[in-house]
């Protein structure tokens, strides 16, 4: 699973590569999806251990997204307030108590899933999610939250969180337009009510496998023959075809589920995986910052231009998680 988490994160980078159009075929929320399925399946993995208490899973949480999240945000803050003037032109617009809210928002993190739907200004159309400093932050706030909820639906049955699931899928696919319309709301991608599908069907999945660890391992062995097909298919299909949002999120999601049987913890899995959050927020500001550097150089191919980016920022990357190891060891011990 460490190593689907690395490439979700690394399908995200590519998607917001400003040198190539597309640069993947699938949209960067559709790899988000994916990536919350299988943080769905390795939660349900965690909370199962009955050592584990809820204060220390939630600990251990915090203690994951925040101090990476914050080392990023303060000099991408300090940058856009400083030398960002359309930034703070927009920003000075807003009246205190809006202010207040998008700082809240970035600092918490509270309310970053639902950004983009929540209009600050009423003469002219801005949305609060124009004032998220890490614009990836959204999917950080929806986590936040099915954590939360986890800790209730863990010790409940297998047949509560199908029914669960059906209510969810039912919203997503039937009613959630229908109220983004009635309410004239940007629908620009599922909200987290609709994203709490996917999250449940990977917090499902390794409940199925934990009681079935005999079909487990005998069956493991074709399906490690299968999983490559898997990724060829979904290669082809997101670089010659146009696929709906829902047949994105479908085959990444399939990804994810083939790679669930294959789950074992070795270092190397556990070393990917500790890369993969650094790389999905890093890699937004560090591209941005990337971009206005190689101005200097526009006559360079854009494939040389995109492996560059993603070289450096992989470095970056490495880098902030060799800064974060002591946070990250103390964060193990709790669980």
């Amino acid at each position: 699973m460490g190593q689907m988490r690395m490439l979700l994160a690394l399908g995200v980078v590519l998607v917001h590569l400003p040198w190539i159009s597309n640069s993947t075929g699938f949209q960067g929320a559709a790899y988000v999806e994916a990536f919350v399925c299988a943080s769905g399946f390795f939660i349900a993995m965690v909370l199962s251990n009955p050592n584990i208490k809820n204060t220390k899973f939630l600990a251990s949480r915090a203690l994951r997204i925040f101090p990476i999240y914050y080392i990023v945000l303060v000099p991408v803050a300090l940058i856009k307030f400083g030398f960002s003037v359309s930034f703070k032109t927009e920003f000075n617009k807003l009246s205190f108590e809006e202010k207040i809210l998008a700082i809240t928002t970035n600092i918490t993190l509270i309310g970053s899933d639902w950004a983009y739907l929540i209009r600050l200004d009423s003469e002219k159309v801005i949305y609060l999610d124009r004032f998220l400093i890490l614009p990836p932050s959204w999917s950080l706030g929806m986590e936040l939250g099915f954590y939360f909820v986890s800790i209730y639906l863990i010790n409940r049955s297998t047949k509560f969180l199908y029914g669960l699931l059906i209510i969810f899928l039912l919203y997503r696919l039937f009613l959630e337009k229908l109220l983004m319309e009635y309410f004239n709301l940007v629908h620009e991608r599922p909200t987290s009510l609709a994203m709490f599908s996917v999250y449940l069907i990977g917090f499902i999945m390794y409940k199925e496998i934990r009681h079935k660890q005999k079909f487990k391992q005998r069956e493991s062995n074709l399906v490690r023959f299968g999983i490559l097909p898997v990724f060829i298919v979904t290669f082809v299909l997101a670089t010659n075809y146009s696929l709906p949002y829902l047949a994105e999120v479908a085959l990444l999601v399939s990804q994810v589920l083939v790679a669930s049987f294959l789950v074992e913890h070795n270092n190397f899995e556990n070393k990917l995986s500790s890369y993969s959050y650094p790389l999905y927020i890093v890699h937004f500001p560090w591209i941005e910052g990337f971009r206005i550097f190689s101005k200097t150089f526009n006559q360079m191919h854009p494939n040389i231009l995109s492996m560059l980016s993603i070289i450096s920022c992989l470095i970056a990357t490495i880098f902030l998680t060799k800064i974060t190891s002591g946070i990250e060891k103390r964060r193990k011990k709790l669980i």
